[in-house]
């Protein structure tokens, strides 16, 4: 919607079918997509004639961002494995994975499988993390994420959290760039932001803090939560009504304590 300069979804049903090929949606379908009701037609098995793959022709870049690894990241109540979380790295190309993912598998048959399922024998380092914030947005959150993800695995809490601090150094770089400063892609942001909010309230605000350090970064998350509340309340009254139902409908999704 943002790149066919329509504001409300009926606008953009109407674009859609102004467009050649001449593709026309039921009446309300995209806002129930907008709002997460349902999944695009043929979504699910990227089907070549599926609803995305349709508006991709028209605007570049549809289907890539909406299949990217990023959004299966989000969701933190699924749990995904280790192997299952390589294979998210490699699909994001080589200029992601290249020095995240250790691909050696050594000179004998019989420990490459062995040596290809252990590729994250590691903490994150200095250099990764720059890495990291040398990504596009979508590529860097989701690296930050699958590092965050293997460190949990792995129980180590300090490369965990700095796993997820890079997340916020990506979420906060991309607000201030041209592309997430219309109010739709502002509202997308401040969701992304409310989740990851979520999640670390979740291991840093729920369990008791035992050490000063984890006080110290606690009242600094309960700050963070704070001012996205408030942001959030700021956010609504720029939003047009229609995108303001729709903002509420995703910030009732994200709770946090």
């Amino acid at each position: 919607m943002a790149a066919s300069g329509t504001m409300t979804a009926q606008e953009f049903e109407a674009a859609l079918a102004a467009m050649p090929g001449h593709l026309r949606l039921s009446g309300g379908l995209w806002g129930r997509y907008l709002r997460g009701e349902v999944l695009p037609q043929g979504s699910v098995g990227r089907a070549g004639l599926s609803l995305v793959a349709r508006i991709d022709r028209a605007f570049p870049g549809t289907a890539s961002t909406f299949y990217h690894p990023v959004w299966q990241l989000l969701d933190f109540r699924r749990l995904i494995g280790p192997d299952d979380l390589r294979d998210l790295y490699l699909s994001m190309g080589e200029e992601v994975w290249s020095g995240m993912v250790d691909l050696q598998t050594g000179g004998e048959p019989g420990l490459q499988k062995e040596v290809f399922h252990f590729w994250r024998d590691r903490e994150l380092s200095e250099e990764q993390s720059l890495k990291i914030r040398s990504m596009s947005t979508l590529d860097g959150v989701a690296a930050a994420l699958i590092e965050a993800r293997m460190a949990y695995f792995a129980q180590d809490r300090g490369d965990y959290l700095d796993a997820m601090m890079e997340v916020s150094i990506q979420l906060s770089t991309a607000s201030k760039s041209e592309l997430f400063q219309t109010l739709r892609m502002k509202s997308a942001l401040f969701i992304v932001k409310g989740i990851w909010l979520q999640e670390m309230g979740r291991f840093l605000i729920d369990p008791p803090a035992l050490q000063d350090s984890e006080k110290y970064v606690r009242r600094l998350l309960v700050k963070a939560m704070d001012e996205w509340h408030r942001n959030c309340e700021v956010l609504l009254e720029l939003l047009p009504r229609h995108m303001a139902t729709q903002f509420r409908v995703w910030r009732r999704q994200v709770e946090y304590h």
